[in-house]
């Protein structure tokens, strides 16, 4: 007998619900063989349908199954996460100089973006090397869930950098695949999976802010000028009026909450 599968995306949208593997690990090349043994009464005498069964297009597991490392995909945004520095102090300088012609306010806002996002990667980074520290300490009966948890917080830190990225090379790195791991694991995964999410959406607010500072998912990229800062801001904007805060997630709601609270006072 020959299998057919006739609802391929039910299929895999069931099975990466229910367990976690996606379509790419499996394959249907999987064979099995049923031996029929009988034995009526003694006589020995088997009925008609008795015999070898073949099995064929059964699914199974890749031979190969790739996950990403995580450390290419932070690989890949370390020249952007080196340019937020450069962009931070330079126009630092130049509102400390007087020399800045442009709102601060919206230099303030753009800026914050970023600066949230990579410190929610650190604590996340930083969690998940005390729980590795801590790994050689855990009871038997502890230390799967342990270990989820350790995964999941080590997947939900990278996922703050897939942005800095850019869509084409987070692909490339894999980050779909530990989105994925995230999304079927917990609220809390996610949660940092919504980023992941938006990263997908060239119009979100969060890609458009991203976008144009340093010219990801096709967007072109914008000078620093006060000009540029200006757009940046408008885009940044969005992130408040579309929800797009609360689907970040982790404390970024609650340092961008507190950011406009100390705007608000500035501008008073």
């Amino acid at each position: 007998m020959t299998l057919t599968l006739r609802d391929r995306e039910g299929f895999f949208t069931a099975l990466l619900k229910e367990t976690g593997i996606i379509e790419e690990w499996i394959n249907f090349d999987g064979h099995r063989r049923d031996i029929g043994y009988c034995n009526v009464e003694g006589t020995g005498i088997c009925p008609p349908d008795t015999g070898v069964r073949d099995w064929f297009g059964l699914p199974q597991k890749n031979d190969e199954i790739e996950v990403a490392d995580p450390r290419d995909i932070v690989t890949e945004g370390l020249v952007n996460l080196e340019e937020i520095q450069t962009i931070l102090r330079t126009t630092m300088l130049e509102i400390m100089l007087g020399i800045w012609d442009g709102s601060v306010d919206n230099v303030v806002q753009v800026m914050s973006v970023p600066v949230f996002m990579l410190a929610e990667a650190v604590e996340g980074m930083k969690e998940a090397k005390q729980l590795g520290e801590e790994q050689e300490n855990w009871e038997e009966e502890e230390a799967r869930k342990k270990a989820k948890d350790l995964i999941l917080t080590i997947v939900g830190a990278v996922l703050f950098v897939v942005p800095f990225v850019g869509e084409v090379g987070a692909v490339l790195a894999g980050a779909t695949t530990l989105a994925r791991i995230a999304l079927i694991a917990g609220e809390t995964a996610n949660l940092a999976f919504g980023i992941y999410g938006m990263v997908d959406d060239p119009d979100s607010a969060l890609m458009g802010v991203l976008g144009m500072m340093f010219g990801l998912g096709g967007v072109t990229k914008v000078g620093r000028t006060p000009d540029g800062f200006k757009d940046m801001a408008a885009k940044r904007a969005g992130l408040r009026t579309d929800g797009g805060v609360s689907k970040i997630g982790g404390n970024f709601q609650k340092r961008d909450d507190m950011l406009q609270d100390i705007v608000k006072f500035c501008r008073a």
